[in-house]
């Protein structure tokens, strides 16, 4: 049997396997022009004749640019630079300034030398503010930043840009170049970056000429990477506000069309000198702003490649995050990746007309990311009020009105199966939707009510539930990464894999609905009790390694939520009792899983790790004191998701219907674990679980709420029906 699982598992392997082509890494023998357009759309690529010349001749994608900061210019330079999601001040992040420049009638490098005292010579931009910008910073100061890297590796480099406007300085940009005190060795951040415009209601407009010089005299000389910030878009997103629609709509075309010349010389310096072109969007447009869309334009170019671009930190076609940015030069350029820099080179995948399915793919991202907290606060607020009004009902015992609301507990349990379907129907209409996941759902409760037994119908339900998760799962998570209770590459939180809120779902749908199907299969074949039960380990052991493999549900919180509980529910249903021993086994199971699961994802390609893998990697390099920052980030989510997340007041609603039940009415919980004692042990390991899932995971109140649902909403119930009967 254990062979038969492995073999169907190796299949569905083969079955989701996607060819991919890694980016090589390049020699320094011909240039990496990176392009930076902050507030660049991806609607302008269909727009302007060399955009989509690239978009048609290139790798394309879309990354996510947020930082540790949400969305802040200064903080998502900062984020590419540093490799990791950080914040800084913004108002010090913008003060860059060359070295031959005044600050208050004083000279930078004198300045620069009183609060940093770091050498200044040879040093074209300094930073004199650079300590008080790390002030606001989250663990920055520890970090390696682009420009380090590249110096000890003997890379040359030079950095052109500039965000200012008349009388306010603006050089967020120059941060993707600082080194870890606030320089820049070679580089242009004063006027000479920006001419005078004769149209632009900015007044200053990118010097293109100044840099195409520039860039051509470094390749000549140097032959190394060359950084070029085009500020004009973001120039003009800043003053917005005081501009009439007509005004703003019609400058900015004029700014892209001056861009999109500029991109053809670019290109073709590249062609010439057999070099490489990124082209990256660090920051989105202001519209995008509006809408809460972190997701930007990334353009990868040579003479030989095209199609969409991913990474192993999103294992998602045409998404990457902005932390692949910096790995990936390292790649282009022969650099071996610092531990400090957690993300992955990207890697391009074949794909027909990539423009448009890039659209398409952010389009459904959007709608989702829109309609899920409308959808989401409606579903959780329905439980609240079913719940509650269940145990009020209970507490006054009207017992006829108590069987007219028994159907709505059971129409909360058909939600997730509804919400991982309802991708398989192409509508985006939000009140359509909602209409559709509404109406199927009492239909499937009126089914359910009329041809099923009370245990049968709870038993189908979870189970079909668990097995549409498991089947997603195997199939690359295709239905979950559109699902409105999955996640999305908007909010950055999880790009693949099992997510918290269908991990819940997973162990509770699967605990309740196992011990219901031995409550309805033993009284009917009590001379096979030892093979179901066997069965329903074996289900288990699958759904465990389901949930921590590496190439399916890539979850360490959810692998050691499903070993601890299953371990658990094996032992219960083996009608063995817990104590001490029991607690130890079910530990020591997990710490195995555990390193197993650090081991296997370690040896893998790094191209292909998931961040278990590299998780792995940096407690080898740098030792279990790097686990202490991922601990902080998991208890400061948590604590965060417990005093704004519905889903808190969910889980706590849970809770406080358990405790009810355990007391009101008197003695009815016993009399049911007496008549289904097998889910009984589905009710404690779920409960365990819920707990062990809130502990480990670092939006672990999100899984604990979702797993609650089945576990005890079940138990409300079968009460409500025993009482109502």
């Amino acid at each position: 049997m254990i062979i038969r699982i492995l073999f169907v598992f190796l299949f569905f392997i083969m079955l989701t396997f996607q060819p991919s082509v890694a980016i090589s890494a390049e020699s320094l023998q011909h240039p990496l022009v990176v392009v930076l357009v902050p507030g660049l759309s991806l609607q302008d690529f269909n727009q302007y004749k060399n955009l989509n010349w690239l978009s048609e001749n290139a790798a394309m994608g879309l990354m996510n640019s947020s930082s540790g900061n949400g969305r802040r210019i200064a903080s998502s330079y900062l984020s590419l630079s540093t490799g990791t999601k950080v914040a800084c001040s913004e108002k010090e992040g913008a003060l860059l300034y060359q070295n031959t420049e005044t600050l208050n009638e004083f000279n930078v490098s004198d300045l620069y030398l009183r609060y940093l005292n770091k050498p200044v010579k040879g040093y074209d931009v300094l930073m004199p503010g650079f300590i008080s910008m790390l002030g606001a910073s989250t663990n920055t100061a520890d970090l390696d930043l682009l420009a380090d890297v590249f110096e000890l590796s003997s890379v040359p480099f030079i950095f052109i840009g500039n965000h200012d406007l008349p009388g306010t300085i603006s050089r967020p940009c120059a941060l993707f170049a600082v080194d870890s005190f606030g320089r820049i060795k070679n580089g242009y951040v004063d006027e000479r970056t920006y001419k005078v415009s004769a149209y632009s209601p900015t007044y200053f407009s990118t010097n293109y000429s100044f840099y195409y010089e520039e860039t051509v005299k470094f390749i000549d000389k140097d032959k190394g990477l060359i950084f070029l910030d085009l500020g004009d878009l973001v120039r003009l997103d800043s003053i917005s506000s005081y501009l009439t629609n007509e005004i703003y709509i019609n400058n900015r075309d004029k700014l892209l069309k001056e861009l999109d010349a500029f991109l053809e010389q670019i290109i073709s310096l590249v062609d010439i000198t057999k070099g490489q072109l990124l082209l990256i969007t660090p920051f989105p447009d202001s519209y995008s702003l509006q809408i809460a869309n972190s997701l930007t334009p990334v353009t990868y170019y040579n003479t030989s490649t095209s199609g969409i671009i991913s990474s192993a930190s999103t294992k998602r076609p045409g998404i990457i995050t902005n932390l692949d940015i910096a790995p990936t030069m390292f790649k282009l350029t022969g650099i071996e990746k610092p531990p400090s820099f957690i993300g992955t080179p990207l890697y391009t995948i074949p794909q027909d007309e990539p423009l448009e399915y890039l659209q398409t793919l952010l389009s459904q991202i959007l709608i989702n990311y829109n309609q899920r907290p409308i959808i989401l606060k409606g579903y959780v607020l329905l439980q609240i009020f079913c719940v509650l009004s269940v145990l009020i009902l209970i507490l006054l015992r009207l017992n006829n009105l108590l069987y007219r609301v028994k159907p709505f507990l059971l129409l909360l349990t058909t939600a997730p199966l509804l919400f991982l379907l309802l991708p398989l129907l192409p509508i985006t209409n939000l009140y359509i939707r909602s209409t559709v996941l509404l109406l199927t759902g009492i239909f499937i409760v009126f089914l359910l009510e009329k041809k099923m037994s009370t245990i049968q119908r709870l038993a189908h339900l979870f189970l079909i539930t668990a097995l549409c998760i498991a089947v997603d799962l195997l199939f690359g998570a295709t239905l979950m990464k559109s699902s409105l209770l999955g996640y999305d590459a908007n909010s950055g939180a999880r790009y693949y894999g099992l997510g918290n809120e269908y991990m819940g779902v997973l162990l509770g749908s699967s605990l309740i609905g196992l011990s219901l199907l031995l409550e309805s299969l033993l009284p009917i074949y009590p001379q096979h009790r030892s093979k179901l039960l066997i069965m329903v380990c074996i289900i288990i052991a699958g759904l465990t390694i389901l949930v921590a493999a590496p190439q399916w549900g890539t979850n360490v919180g959810g692998a050691i939520s499903f070993t601890g509980s299953f371990v658990l529910f094996c032992i219960l249903i083996m009608k063995k009792r817990i104590h001490l021993k029991t607690i130890g086994f079910a530990g020591l199971c997990c710490t195995t899983a555990l390193i197993m699961l650090f081991i296997i994802d370690l040896q893998r390609p790094m191209e292909v790790q998931s961040h278990i893998g590299l998780t792995a990697r940096l407690i080898h390099e740098q030792g279990l004191s790097s686990l202490w920052p991922i601990f902080s980030r998991k208890i400061n989510m948590n604590i965060k998701l417990l005093h704004y997340s519905l889903w808190s007041r969910v889980f706590l609603t849970f809770l406080g219907a358990t405790a009810f039940i355990f007391y009101k009415p008197p003695g009815q919980l016993k009399k049911i674990f007496t008549t289904y004692p097998y889910l009984k042990a589905g009710f404690i390991t779920g409960l365990s679980g819920s707990f062990i899932t809130l502990v480990v995971n670092d939006s672990g109140i999100v899984a604990a709420a979702t797993s609650s649902i089945f576990v005890v909403t079940t138990l409300l119930y079968l009460i409500t029906e025993q009482i109502s009967k």
